[in-house]
């Protein structure tokens, strides 16, 4: 054996004994070269393919280094048994990755069939995610069906209440008409006999005193003093109950604006005042309603049907607090329900207080529960309050708190932001 082999067997031996007990990082500056001259019959041409082994081995491990790491983008571009193996792990973590991203995005259907356990951990959590979609569904639809539901009983309530409103002038109008209508025929037999009396020939002259006085008692009988000051005031009142119907119907024209049911800018004022004027018969009998309206409130990015749907349960909800504290004290006194709007920098405060019964403090935490009620049968399905905290937190990005002191009254906070994009 040549001295140069065996230099390089030497500084072999060295470099493979710090390998093994402190690892590649100390042994790569140990690690010999070989220089020498490579013949097919003389065993030194063993170094030649020892230092080749070592340079696969090396590069091996740092492939390996790359993939523990987390880098399984770079390739192996040199042919190299060493790292075949890691090549094949290479190519499951990219499969992996990529379901990964798959699972990321909605497709909960992916299977991992290697690595071993974990395969089971991956397919595991997938079902778990497959599982948790199905009942977001589930909630989802079910959420949906409440507020129909709720929408459907308030759209009914909402009409008896507008038939209600509507059948009132139209009563007192349809009475003044049959007054005003007996009173024109009462008009109309005097005018005729003063017509007759007028048109009489020149030689009936003579009867006219006593024509006179048939005009004169005709002009008693139909009361003409009474007619003179009530025929005014019933033209009055008629003309006030069809500008209350008009208004109404104004009302609920806007309400069922078929092109508002998107996001839309929501001035809140007006809303405020448009769903107390058509939900007056839910409230009118029991309750006087006060507004506070900051002038300064900008419009803020909603869905007007869904805002106007938390008005109108929050100031039905507030009046049948106040009826069931009348009904309870025997007090014919109405109660209050004031409405307060704010603006708070980069959002709009409402303020929903009556002054009804109050809410106990244990029934404070489960308001906003499906189902859950304690108005007596018959008087509300709680339904009215979880689809007002859906609408307001979930679909309009707010906050709704509420705060009650029993035998006092309840307070409604509201919070809806400016902007707002639903996800």
């Amino acid at each position: 054996m040549s001295k140069e082999a065996q230099q390089y067997f030497a500084e072999l031996e060295i470099y493979l004994r710090t390998l093994l007990s402190k690892g590649v990082e100390q042994a790569e500056a140990l690690r010999p070269e070989w220089h020498g001259e490579v013949d097919g019959q003389d065993p030194a041409g063993c170094p030649e393919m020892l230092q080749r082994f070592i340079d696969q081995a090396l590069t091996a491990y740092s492939f390996q280094r790359q993939i523990a790491s987390g880098d399984i983008s770079q390739e192996m571009n040199t042919r190299n048994m060493l790292a075949m193996p890691l090549k094949g792990l290479q190519a499951s973590l990219r499969h992996l990755a990529w379901q990964a991203e798959q699972v990321a995005a909605g497709d909960y259907n992916q299977t991992v069939h290697f690595l071993g356990g974990f395969s089971h951990s991956f397919n595991a959590m997938t079902e778990a995610l497959k599982e948790k979609e199905r009942l977001q569904a589930e909630k989802n639809h079910l959420q949906s069906q409440l507020f129909q539901a709720q929408k459907m009983e308030a759209v009914g309530r909402l009409a008896a209440g507008m038939a209600h409103e509507i059948n009132t002038p139209a009563h007192f109008i349809g009475i003044n008409l049959e007054f005003l209508g007996q009173a024109f025929e009462d008009i109309a037999l005097f005018i005729e006999q003063t017509r007759q009396v007028l048109l009489a020939p020149e030689d009936e002259q003579a009867q006219i005193p006593a024509s006179r006085h048939q005009l004169a008692t005709a002009l008693a009988e139909i009361d003409w003093a009474y007619l003179a000051d009530e025929i005014p005031k019933a033209l009055s009142q008629s003309q006030g109950g069809i500008a209350r119907v008009a208004t109404i119907v104004s009302s609920l024209k806007e309400l069922a604006q078929p092109g508002r049911l998107g996001r839309e800018r929501v001035d809140l004022n007006q809303l405020i005042e448009e769903t107390a004027a058509i939900s007056t018969d839910e409230w009118n009998r029991v309750v006087e309603i006060t507004t506070d309206l900051d002038a300064a409130v900008p419009p803020v990015m909603g869905t007007e049907s869904q805002l106007r749907q938390v008005l109108f349960n929050l100031i039905a909800n507030g009046a049948q607090a106040v009826e069931e504290k009348m009904a309870h004290s025997g007090s014919a006194e109405k109660g209050f329900i004031r409405i307060h709007s704010r603006l708070l920098q980069d959002k709009v405060e409402l303020l929903i207080a009556d002054t009804g019964t109050g809410i106990r403090p244990e029934d404070l935490a489960k308001i906003f529960d499906p189902f859950f009620t304690t108005k007596e049968v018959g008087r509300g399905t709680g339904q009215g309050l979880t689809v007002v905290h859906d609408i307001v937190v979930n679909k309009h990005g707010g906050t709704l708190e509420v705060s009650s002191i029993p035998g006092t009254g309840t307070t409604f906070s509201m919070c809806l932001p400016l902007l707002y994009i639903h996800p």
